[in-house]
């Protein structure tokens, strides 16, 4: 894509009547990242947990959100994943929908499992080349070559109050569930008697997209449930393109209610139409000289918070994945997988358990619960080996009926997302609450290039007395031939470093204008750094050796060799 230089300002926020869905103020996250690109915890919660309850809201640590985009037929698909914290009694979940849901139904757990393994952004090295008279004892490599990259809860009260329609009513999973239409005034009144807490200020944010016609759908725990019985919530919405266009918007304004600092927001978007791009937000592209390299990108989180930073009001994306999603095929479901007449016929308890193991269905945290739910004797022994409750007649029909409904269907729904869709992107940002002030929309360009999660880089070792690797410096060499040197100690000039900008540059992919362009002023820097810090000991008395061990390879042996250089003082 060519880019101009910027005409205009800043385009305008995302309309409340397009707006698909809300999250509310509860911990929408998927599961942990691996070490390739940091950890993050969600912070812990207070005892209220939704948007609206009778205490102070939970604060929401996280969000992440599948959506799938049939644009010809208008119809969206967003699966949420709710994490949360907190009393059961005070699980209340509100989400402005922009039209009266077709479906809702519990999603798929495994889906946001699988798709945050496969598609986190990695930082290894796959290229390890020693300069100078080096050493390197077999003990080395051998150590190298073995690192592992490491009452009172149930659907509210029918409404009585005016100005208020109450849609549908049923139970989905762990939930009962409620969809209401009306006036911000009505939809006030019926939610202040329906046990949901309502302030000016939240009511402030709801009045824009209920004013527009937005629908509301709540969700609370039935009687009988507890938070570990939570589950993602899957909507489907369709409508007609002369009434209103569906589209991917996340309305962030709501959930500054109560949000974390930097809070992540991940989006995976499957659709036909090509690469999913920030329409009202900018895109960032972040500056990998400044990732912690040595560590594996540690830093990432950090450098992506201070690189959307840079952008106009701290809003902008950055692409994490973008292309085709095929390597997801049969990742989490497959046809004939799971064989139920089989189970079903299972009327022992310890031979339930012994086919679901087989099968591999029994240790999934969503199984479990079900398991400890539906047989006393599992409840009082979660730990015990099958093998114990041999001889003990169950009818296994309603826990499987739950299994199939609550487990395995939302697999194979997220699976014929996957499969179906020839464009699959991940984007990230990290907003503080003072940042959310505007809803991001999601269009697509299929002419854009695709964008690897995995990032990699040659690790340069220079040899000094003794011919220890590394003990003359280091350097990182990125695929565009860059280099950034390091000292014998593995750190760089963090004088220069730090003064780097995090982006390299700020564009708004979707009317193709490039707002900043941070090369020059890097690479300046970047010239500054290695001048300062030198490029190691070139001794030239032996040739350059090199290696494609991979991964973690040359890491490892800078912690050998540093470890070596201490006990030899």
């Amino acid at each position: 894509m060519a880019f101009r230089a910027p005409a205009h300002a800043w385009p305008e926020a995302c309309n409340p009547t397009r707006t698909m869905f809300r999250t509310s103020a509860l911990a929408l996250t998927s599961s942990a990242l691996v070490l390739g690109a940091g950890l993050h915890v969600p912070g812990s919660a207070e005892a209220c947990g939704g948007f609206f309850c009778d205490t102070v809201p939970v604060v929401q640590a996280e969000e992440a959100i599948i959506f799938d985009v049939d644009l010809p037929n208008n119809t969206v698909t967003a699966i949420i994943n709710i994490v949360y914290q907190g009393s059961a009694d005070e699980f209340v979940w509100v989400l402005p929908l922009q039209t009266a849901p077709e479906t809702i139904s519990t999603g798929s757990q495994q889906a946001f499992t699988t798709l945050q393994q496969t598609t986190t952004p990695r930082f290894q090295f796959t290229e390890v080349e020693d300069v100078g008279a080096c050493s390197e004892p077999d003990e080395f490599l051998a150590f190298a070559s073995n690192s592992d990259t490491a009452g009172g809860r149930g659907a509210p009260e029918s409404a009585e109050d005016p100005g208020v329609q109450v849609i549908s009513r049923k139970e989905v999973g762990p939930y009962a569930t409620v969809v209401l239409e009306g006036t911000p005034e009505g939809v006030r009144t019926w939610l202040v008697n329906n046990g949901f807490l309502v302030t000016d200020a939240m009511m402030q944010l709801v009045t824009p997209y209920l004013a527009k016609g937005d629908t509301l759908l709540a969700l609370k725990l039935l009687s009988d449930r507890d938070v570990g019985e939570i589950r993602p919530i899957e909507v489907t919405m369709s409508a007609n393109a002369s009434e209103k266009t569906l589209e991917a918007c996340v309305p962030i304004r709501l959930t500054a209610i109560a949000a974390n600092t930097d809070m992540p927001i991940t989006t995976y978007v499957f659709t036909d139409a090509g690469r999913a791009i920030p329409q009202n937000f900018f895109h960032a592209v972040p500056n990998l000289l400044k990732i912690d390299w040595l560590n594996r990108g540690s830093n990432y989180r950090q450098l992506i918070a201070d690189a959307v930073d840079e952008a106009d009001g701290g809003h902008a994306f950055v692409t994490e994945y973008a292309g085709s999603p095929s390597f997801l095929a049969g990742t989490i479901y497959t046809e004939g997988q799971f064989d139920f007449a089989r189970l079903r016929a299972q009327t022992d308890l310890g031979r339930l358990l012994d086919e679901l193991a087989r099968q591999g269905l029994r240790f999934r945290s969503e199984v479990q619960t079900i398991l400890q739910n539906r047989f006393e004797a599992v409840a009082d022994c979660p730990n015990c080996n099958s093998t114990q409750f041999l001889g003990k007649t169950i009818d296994p029909n309603p826990a499987l009926d739950e299994i199939e409904a609550d487990v395995v269907e939302p697999d194979r729904r997220a699976q014929a997302i996957f499969d179906r869709r020839a464009h699959f992107t991940r984007l990230l940002t990290m907003l503080d609450p003072e940042e959310m002030t505007v809803d991001p929309v999601f269009t697509y360009d299929a002419t854009l290039p695709e964008v690897s999660n995995q990032h990699d880089a040659k690790l340069i070792r220079y040899c000094g007395m003794g011919g220890t690797p590394g003990s003359a410096g280091l350097a990182v060499e990125l695929k565009d031939g860059r280099r950034v040197y390091f000292d014998g100690s593995g750190q760089p000039n963090r004088e220069f470093i730090d003064a780097m900008p995090n982006a390299l540059r700020i564009e708004q992919l979707a009317e193709g204008i490039l707002v900043k362009d941070n090369s020059g002023a890097i690479g300046d820097l970047l010239d500054g750094h290695n001048d300062r810090n030198g490029a190691g000991c070139d001794c030239g008395s032996a040739p350059a050796k090199r290696s494609t061990a991979g991964g973690l390879f040359g890491v490892a042996l800078l912690g050998l060799v540093l470890l070596l250089r201490r006990r030899t003082r």
